[in-house]
């Protein structure tokens, strides 16, 4: 393993998958559950036991206990949830932005000529404070934060570190890294050697920040659907999507357009963030379990 690929964080599930039964229909599909007390979106149904009432699955349902985490990934279409034990004591709902960073697949580098940047989502500028503060003294420089994905995939967070001049910088990187690590974001972070990208490499980064920094950011990548199917969130809301709320779509400058919404600002002295937020469209279906209160 090599130290770039060592200093890949991916976030923990915060349910034993690989113990979990999802409940799919007669049909093969997973059983869903639209309900605004559960959270907006949809989310299919999962349970720890292989109880219809403990999961409070549809009647004719049954359950399947893949055995294996990515296995389990496997049988929630994208975009979509998980709600575990629904009628239990204690169920546990893990939204689909959250399913999805767990998703395995493919981390860029940032040096691959189809990896997108976007402005990060508003609540890395939170922490990404607080990475640099404690990444400083071991010769961080500056710190360039962004959401990068590839077609048709899931956006992960590229954290582009120039160690100073008279710096370790193995010793910078890891130093980044461990930052990460001990905040535990709910993305993937990737922790890059600014030096292992070309100047060309860096302008398309920078450039893909400046081309989506309107219209107007969104702070949630999934409320697009939200607003644009029925039964999305909040009850649903019909109607067209506005131009600000769709996913980025296109590439970085110099290999086309691209159109979306992100926001992102950087604090710090002598640092910049940067990057964007995008998703795949298309889920398959899957059985409805809908409840209205």
């Amino acid at each position: 393993m090599s130290a770039a690929d060592e200093r890949l964080w991916r976030p923990e599930a915060p349910v034993p998958l690989a113990r979990l039964c999802v409940w799919v229909t007669r049909g093969g599909a997973p059983a869903v559950v639209r309900d605004p007390a559960v959270g907006s979106g949809v989310y299919v149904i999962a349970s720890t036991l292989a109880s219809i009432d403990v999961a409070d699955a549809p009647g004719g349902a049954r359950a399947v206990a893949p055995g294996a985490a990515d296995a389990v990934l496997a049988l929630v279409p994208a975009h979509h949830g998980l709600v575990v034990d629904k009628a239990s004591a204690d169920p546990v709902v893990v939204s689909a932005a959250v399913v999805d960073q767990l998703r395995p697949r493919r981390i860029p580098y940032g040096t691959e000529a189809d990896a997108a940047f976007h402005l990060p989502p508003p609540h890395v500028t939170a922490y990404l404070a607080g990475i640099r503060r404690a990444a400083k003294p071991a010769g961080a420089g500056r710190i360039t934060a962004t959401w990068t994905l590839f077609p048709d995939s899931v956006p992960a967070l590229l954290l582009i570190v120039k160690p100073t001049r008279k710096a370790d910088g193995n010793a910078a990187l890891d130093a980044v890294y461990q930052a990460v690590r001990e905040l535990a974001p709910p993305e993937t972070v990737r922790v890059v050697d600014a030096g292992t990208l070309s100047r060309g490499q860096m302008f398309r980064t920078l450039g893909g920040q400046r081309l989506v920094e309107s219209p107007a950011p969104d702070p949630d990548p999934y409320a697009w659907r939200d607003r644009g199917e029925r039964g999305y969130g909040d009850g649903g809301h019909g109607g067209a999507r506005s131009r600000a709320s769709r996913p980025f779509a296109g590439s970085t400058p110099g290999g086309g357009t691209a159109s979306g919404s992100g926001s992102g600002s950087g604090t710090g002295t002598g640092s910049e963030s940067s990057s964007a937020s995008g998703t795949g469209t298309g889920s398959s279906p899957g059985a409805e379990h809908s409840h209205n209160p």
